[in-house]
């Protein structure tokens, strides 16, 4: 895109000093020295580590090397993905890995990445189930012959086949994947080496060709990724009920954060990026002015100066992911361009994001609300101080300053009159035992689909449930295609029945590991001639925009997550209006609440179901005590297998309006 550099590298030296040293005052002079000297010892203990030849120094280095051992008998791909940058970048990131392997799997992948971001790379990726483990990129070199492809992502893409007999074996459609990429990457080979130094000038020169930083990891990597792709991202479940931790729940709140990355700038230095201080203060002041009854929520790092007037601040109080679920159940986060955004966006809340040196067109998504200075910006990476100080040299950078208070409330204030909750109605509920017995619901649905039954892995009671849900899906009155989502997808038929009846279905799983990509997986889309598409997920955080889907199904799945109302809430948000939302549940009696059903150790009572639908502001039907208990009888009749003792089962319709 460039040439490369004519001067000789003592001639750069000295530019370099005289640009950044000799012309600064006495605080930028020790910053460069603590930089250099650090780069020098950074380079040092590089090339020591790469030299040695006997096994590692530590015990970090031999827990690395014991991790990606491969056994000799293994016969799928090896993949090592070295990422940089921080959380925004890793889900970033995350796109790129979770297309590479869907569509090219089943493999193993390992992360790298710096030490210093080791916590952040597993908070992003640490519930991954297609990334087998996270470690320090320092090793990578040392470990490189274990793998049989490295991958590096650095806004750009970059392949390195280590192992081409391994890939001629697995998958030798990946040659030519490869060779297509090589060649779109070749333009920017010297903006890779010089990274960041050059990412500005790239970023430029992307939003030029009409592409976002999503955009150019699909093309360079040559993957069906784009900016309407969703990373999987799913923080610690066990972390969701933060809203009731800090007096939340129930209330209506926006997130806001007012913080950078340290890894790049000292503390003590002006941060260009940031909102002035005295704005955020005035915006808060204003915003309670106008919005009384929503709470502001302070969130942030150590390093986040305390914002008046919010209702709490949660600075330095929350880990990872309860300041992420904080933000997925927020009205709108507002924020300077940050990885929080990217957060925000993989957790399907709008950002209103204030935009200064950063690049808009790179890292803008259509979705957000974004303000952009309009007497200055777009100045990143322009110098090498960029961040802490305005390469236009002035005290004050003028691009951040020049975004008033009073616009960013007007514009907060514009997207949350338009929004509106949904209105849903209970359009059937019913218990066990009126629809036929499982065995013979279940044999029908398998001859249909000539499927022989041992291929379906399913219990009985979850035999049922597809059936039951199948029922309550050929009941939707539609002459058309429906596009249906089956959310917590396992091993099961129901998917592939109704891919073969002509509906669009994306089944969505977290559990989807290496050997159930490689069997499970393709057992089920072979069935609907791969009528089926995959993605990656969560209940409590479908990748989905809203109002994507006519129906939506979560079988069994409310038992396997806490906080069970979000579950309901988040299949609501992603159906359109008039869709269907189809759930099945085992019904706890009310002297077994402390009966441990599921992994989230939180039985459904019928109090509990109640709850559950009252937060929808829907009524459970009268399910008496006799109903519940008939329906136990008949489950005991037909030896329903895996139902816990004293359950019922049912399943219930809600439809949104």
């Amino acid at each position: 895109m460039i040439p490369r550099p004519t001067a000789s590298i003592p001639v750069r030296i000295a530019l370099r000093l005289e640009e950044n040293f000799f012309r600064k005052p006495l605080r930028e002079k020790v910053r460069f020295t603590g930089y250099a000297l650090r780069w020098v010892l950074a380079q040092l203990h590089g090339r020591f580590i790469a030299r040695r030849a006997h096994p590692p120094r530590s015990a970090e280095q031999a827990q690395a090397s014991a991790q990606v051992q491969a056994p000799p008998q293994a016969k799928i791909l090896r993949v090592a993905v070295h990422g940089t940058g921080s959380i925004g970048d890793f889900l970033t990131h995350m796109l790129f890995i979770q297309t590479f392997y869907k569509t090219y799997g089943p493999m193993e992948i390992d992360f790298f990445c710096h030490q210093k971001k080791i916590a952040e790379s597993k908070f992003v990726f640490g519930n991954t189930p297609f990334i087998k483990n996270v470690i320090p990129v320092t090793v990578l070199d040392r470990l490189k012959p274990d793998y049989d492809l490295v991958v590096y992502l650095r806004y750009l893409v970059k392949y390195e086949i280590v192992n081409h007999s391994r890939i001629l074996a697995a998958n030798p459609e990946l040659f030519n994947v490869i060779e297509i990429a090589a060649k779109r990457y070749e333009p920017y080979d010297y903006v890779f080496n010089q990274h960041p130094h050059l990412d500005g000038l790239f970023a430029r020169h992307v939003g030029l060709q009409r592409m976002n930083l999503a955009d150019i990891t699909g093309y360079l990597g040559n993957l069906d990724v784009d900016r309407d792709s969703i990373p999987y991202f799913v923080p610690d479940v066990a972390e969701s009920d933060v809203r009731k931790k800090f007096g939340l729940e129930g209330k209506n709140y926006i997130t806001i954060h007012h913080g950078f990355d340290t890894s790049y700038i000292a503390l003590s230095s002006p941060v260009t990026k940031c909102w002035p201080l005295p704005h955020w203060n005035e915006f808060v002041r204003r915003f309670k002015a106008r919005f009384p009854d929503i709470m502001v929520v302070q969130i942030g790092a150590h390093h986040s100066d305390r914002i008046e007037g919010a209702d709490i601040s949660l600075v330095n109080k929350t880990s990872l992911s309860e300041a992420a679920w904080l933000i997925k159940h927020a009205l709108l986060h507002v924020d300077g361009e940050s990885g929080l955004v990217r957060m925000a966006r993989a957790l399907h809340t709008t950002a209103l994001v204030l935009f200064g040196p950063t690049s808009p067109s790179f890292f803008a998504f259509s979705r957000n609300i974004n303000i952009v200075s309009s007497v200055c910006n777009d100045c990143w990476w322009s110098t090498q101080d960029w961040m802490s100080a305005c390469p236009r040299g002035l005290k004050v950078p003028e691009c951040m300053h020049s975004i008033k208070p009073q616009q960013v409330v007007d514009a907060a204030a514009h997207y949350l009159a338009g929004l509106n909750p949904a209105q849903v109605e209970l359009a059937s509920a019913a218990l066990y035992g009126e629809n036929g017995t499982a065995g013979e619901a279940t044999a029908e649905l398998l001859n249909r689909l000539k499927i022989p039954a041992g291929e379906a892995q399913a219990n009985s009671a979850q035999q049922w449930e597809l059936m039951a849900a199948r029922d309550a899906i050929e009941k939707i009155e539609s002459g058309e295609q429906l596009q249906i989502a089956d959310v917590g997808s396992s091993r099961s038929a129901l998917p592939a029945y109704l891919a073969k009846l002509g509906h669009h279905v994306t089944a969505i799983d977290h559990g989807f590991a290496a050997d159930d990509v490689g069997l499970a997986w393709r057992v089920m889309t072979g069935w609907a001639a791969n009528k089926v598409g995959l993605a990656f997920g969560s209940p409590l955080n479908i990748p989905a925009e809203n109002e994507t889907y006519d129906v939506v199904l979560l079988l069994g799945a409310v038992a396997e997550v806490p906080n069970k109302a979000d579950a309901l809430r988040e299949a609501i948000r992603v159906l359109k209006p008039g869709g269907h939302f189809v759930f099945t549940f085992a019904l706890m009696p009310e002297a077994h609440a402390s009966y441990v059903y599921s992994v989230a150790q939180d039985p459904l009572t019928t109090a509990r179901l109640r709850s559950c639908l009252g937060e929808l502001r829907l009524k459970l039907p009268g399910f008496s005590a006799a109903d519940i208990d008939a329906s136990r009888q008949r489950i005991a009749r037909d030896a329903l297998r895996d139902v816990p003792d004293g359950a019922a089962l049912g399943i219930a319709v809600i439809k949104k309006l």
